[in-house]
């Protein structure tokens, strides 16, 4: 997209890639602190709430510092989304099902890794490089609805958990 659609260099676009994965890097090492001091519901709606603004940043394509910050704040934003997701698993659905469950999400992300950049190429093949970022955008609100209805309807049990057990039982591994 940066090079190709936006007609950046290999070397601009290499160094926003790259910070990216350092943001990413920073947003685990700032969430993890957080998480010291934030409950695990309030670091995922925080988390989920960055990627869809983050995303909508680099879509409008307002201007390559613009797009720029939008790709380094979506590394950060996904910092913390899986490993707090782990972490939250026996709360959302019970010590008995927790190891099957963990086993089930790591699956899924590995399906997801290698199927979601095969439907990126097509909708791009389709669609023109651009859709990709309205794409990304469509994908982080739905991750970012899907916490908020999922927290609506369990998440009493995960503070529950966190306050009756402590952060110790229930880490937010970021």
């Amino acid at each position: 997209v940066f090079t190709e659609s936006r007609g950046l260099s290999v070397g601009v676009a290499g160094s926003t890639i790259a910070g990216y994965w350092a943001s990413l890097t920073v947003g685990r090492i700032v969430f993890g602190q957080l998480s010291t001091r934030l409950s695990t519901r309030t670091v995922l709606h925080i988390a989920t709430s960055i990627v869809p603004v983050a995303s909508l940043l680099i879509a409008l394509n307002h201007s390559t510092p613009v797009s720029i910050l939008g790709t380094m704040l979506l590394g950060f934003g996904l910092a913390p989304i899986f490993p707090t997701l782990m972490s939250v698993t026996p709360a959302r659905v019970g010590e008995r099902f927790a190891a099957q469950s963990v086993g089930f999400q790591v699956s899924a992300a590995a399906v997801g890794i290698a199927g979601f950049p095969s439907v990126m190429s097509a909708i791009a093949r389709r669609n023109g490089l651009e859709s990709v970022c309205w794409f990304l955008l469509l994908a982080g609100a739905v991750l970012a609805i899907l916490n908020e209805r999922i927290d609506a309807r369990i998440g009493s049990s995960i503070s529950h958990a966190e306050k009756t057990r402590g952060n110790a039982e229930l880490p937010n591994r970021c």
